[in-house]
């Protein structure tokens, strides 16, 4: 029929009818997720598993870090191999610097440790088995101008940050690693060479072995040895250093150039010594030599800084390993041949001799002071035991120095001046000390609290040329400093006779105190023997050239010109008096000005800080 559409048969009984009257099952849907998830599961598994033995155990990581190294230009590293978990090796290493022609090389590196696992691990362990350099040669250009770098002003603010840092760097390592093991660590044949000056400094072997660190504590300090160490640089040179701490170092020669292009030099350096485990195992040091073969020295005093000078304490207390040493011992000492050149002046000193055997000391006191010998050009000086200080006990340290000084040590010395120096060490705080010299006419002798010189009848032109400073030409009396427990002032007390020109005069009050930073000791009141103008004076003993100062008072009139003191002192005209004494009196008279009172003296603007 038309627009009758016919509709197809169904297929007999395709399914069974009881399926479609049942809900449908989702087991077939849970299995296909189950196993996705299990395989992504199984494939993160082995991708985690290939990463981590990638990273491990293959070249693979050390490679991605090579080519980042290589991406700086001029850089290239050939045979590298190994990998993170046992170390790698590499046959060389090249760089090139676009301002440079030459190729700078190193060859044969091997490192080699206890894996990257170790070090993140609970013990926190580093071993390095070997750390190694078969040679390398490393080309560099010093400046133009090598006064540059020491005409520039060291930063010492920024030096001590640098150092602090590293220390605290070194410091955090220790707190990370519970141990610390190096076997051996060792390079050799390393040169570098400037292309500038064509100085070079080589390395022929340096090594380490057997160090341990371990709980915070250093267990054993290992093995060093350096041979063949060359140091030449613009103003520091270095020849053959050879040795280890645990036989001590010789040292063929160094050179330090100063800012006047003068070369300090010293040769054949030797030291050998206990070594480093006795000193950190038992805290004592034992120098069995020291010494050189000759020496010259330029110095240059007026660019010392006395606080940058160490303290006899801080070398001695030398803290090894939380602890002060608790002993220290000179067998040897001997420098002779060396000469000591002021560029200030222009002085020298030569010195023949100077030894030193069996010097020691104790937790922190001196034990023995052995031996001691110097000679120079006008100076002998040698040590013994002391047979003075009968009443202190015989246990305590004694020792006697008995010296001279040749005239010409000094222009103004006019005659040998021979000394001897008793000392009698009773702790470190309170030293006993006799000297006599000048023929007896200078003692002296100091306890802990007082010191006491006696001048008998000193007459200073024996032994001093016509001084340009107005000073006693003769002195008779005792000069006695006294410091009372607890305080830091002192008290000077003066008691005998001064002569200044033809005048004698008498000290008239004994007990002066003495302020701790005043600018001056004084006045120190002075009468006239015999003089029929009632002749006084007052002394001041300054801290700063010309030391002395003497003001003068005539029938209660200051005399404050030339004509008054030469008149005062000489009893003729400043016109005929020589030139020394009339240089004397204008020393004295310019002086005055430096004896401002102190309550007197203007305070220091703070603004201007004048």
């Amino acid at each position: 029929m038309s627009g009758v559409t016919n509709k197809p048969e169904l297929s007999e009984s395709p399914l069974p009818s009881e399926d479609f009257n049942q809900p449908s099952s989702s087991k077939g849907c849970y299995t296909g997720c189950l196993g996705c998830l299990g395989a992504a599961v199984l494939l993160g598994l082995i991708s985690v598993s290939f990463s981590y033995y990638a990273i491990l155990y293959t070249s693979l990581p050390l490679n991605m870090v090579a080519r980042l190294i290589e991406s700086n230009p001029g850089v290239k590293i050939h045979g590298l191999s190994g990998t993170l978990s046992s170390g790698f090796h590499i046959e060389e290493i090249t760089y090139q610097s676009d301002s440079l022609d030459e190729l700078s090389k190193i060859k044969d590196v091997e490192f080699r440790f206890n894996g990257i696992r170790s070090l993140f691990s609970e013990d926190r362990r580093l071993i390095i088995e070997e750390f190694s350099v078969a040679s390398g040669t490393f080309y560099f250009r010093s400046k133009d101008d090598p006064k540059s770098s020491s005409s520039k002003p060291s930063d010492k603010t920024d030096e001590d940050a640098e150092r602090s840092e590293k220390t605290n760097r070194s410091e955090k390592a220790k707190d990370f690693f519970k141990e610390i093991r190096i076997d051996l660590v060792e390079f050799s044949k390393i040169k570098f060479i400037d292309v500038a000056t064509k100085k070079t400094s080589q390395l022929k072997d340096a090594k380490m072995s057997n160090f341990h660190f371990l709980d915070g504590k250093v267990r054993e300090v290992g093995k060093y040895s350096i041979d063949g160490l060359t140091i030449e640089l613009n103003d520091f040179e270095m020849q053959n250093f050879n040795g280890n701490p645990a036989d001590g170092f010789s040292i063929d020669r160094i050179r330090v150039k100063n800012h006047l292009e003068q070369w300090s030099d010293v040769q054949n350096i030797q030291l050998k010594f206990n070594g480093t485990d006795d000193l950190l195992s038992n805290n004592q040091l034992v120098i069995d030599r020291l010494g050189v073969d000759s020496g010259v020295f330029y110095f240059t005093p007026s660019d010392w800084n006395s606080l940058d000078a160490p303290k006899f304490n801080e070398i001695t207390d030398t803290d090894f390993d939380g602890t002060q040493s608790q002993s220290v011992k000179i067998k040897e000492i001997s420098f002779p041949n060396l000469k000591f050149i002021n560029t200030d002046t222009k002085f020298e000193l030569n010195i023949q001799k100077l030894s030193c055997d069996d010097l020691e000391w104790k937790d922190g006191l001196l034990v023995d002071l052995g031996k001691f010998v110097f000679e120079a050009d006008k100076i002998q000086l040698s040590s013994g035991p002391s047979d003075s200080f009968p009443d202190q006990s015989a246990t305590a340290l004694k020792r006697e120095f008995i010296g001279t000084v040749d005239a010409g040590v000094h222009p103004n010395l006019l005659q040998k001046v021979k000394f001897q120096l008793d000392i009698c060490f009773l702790s470190v705080e309170e030293t006993l000390v006799q000297m006599e010299m000048c023929d007896g006419q200078i003692k002296y002798t100091s306890g802990k609290d007082t010191c006491v010189t006696t001048l008998a009848n000193f007459q200073r032109n024996d032994w001093l040329a016509e001084l340009n400073v107005l000073t006693p030409v003769e002195i008779n009396g005792k000069v006695v400093t006294t410091r009372k427990p607890l305080q830091t002032d002192e008290t000077l007390q003066m008691d005998g006779t001064l002569k200044f020109g033809e005048v004698e005069f008498e000290v008239n009050e004994a007990d002066i105190p003495i302020t701790e930073g005043a600018k001056h000791i004084g006045p120190i009141p002075l009468l006239a023997s015999a003089s029929p103008k009632e002749l006084k004076g007052q002394l001041y003993l300054l801290n700063e050239y010309p030391f002395m100062v003497l003001k003068l008072q005539d029938n209660k009139q200051s005399l404050t010109d030339k004509e008054a003191f030469a008149e005062a002192l000489w009893g003729v005209a400043f016109a005929d008096l020589n030139k020394q004494k009339q240089q004397q009196i204008t020393e004295n008279l310019s002086s005055f000005d430096k004896l401002t009172p102190p309550e007197t003296e203007t305070p220091a603007n703070p603004q201007t800080g004048n």
